[in-house]
């Protein structure tokens, strides 16, 4: 039987590493094509709480803070002592009465609001990657 304390924790699950230029452009990527094709209810019903916590820091450094801002506000409707948010991102996707459905959904409208800046952002960033090995 493993060890309780040898469980690894949620903050270790993250597939991102904010520290590498090339995996920000990757998170951010991937949050694009996740939020665009499902919203927010998808993006926590699939991901792991690791890199949905990384989000915000790496759209600031690409250069979207309001967009920043946007994904802080939805990961705030969700419990900072439960590891895993695909359940509950699950419920608020498929179930139209669920109240965290219709916030997600709000904040959807919001965010899209920054669509075409986080895009132009985006393109910048992979530019200047490709340009600078030290970024």
């Amino acid at each position: 039987m493993a060890d309780a304390s040898s469980k690894r924790s949620w903050k270790d699950l993250a597939d991102f590493d904010i520290s590498q230029p090339e995996d920000v452009l990757g998170l951010v990527e991937r949050f694009q094509g996740e939020w665009g094709n499902g919203g927010f209810s998808q993006l926590f019903a699939n991901w792991n709480r690791a890199d949905i916590v990384l989000l915000p820091e790496a759209l600031r450094m690409i250069g979207v803070p309001d967009a920043a801002s946007v994904v802080e506000a939805a990961i705030a409707e969700f419990p900072d002592d439960q590891d895993d948010w695909r359940d509950l991102g699950r419920a608020a996707m498929l179930d139209p009465a669920n109240p965290l459905g219709d916030k997600l959904w709000s904040l959807n409208g919001v965010l899209s609001h920054h669509e075409m800046a986080l895009a132009q952002a985006v393109e910048a960033f992979e530019l200047k990657l490709s340009e600078d090995d030290n970024l």
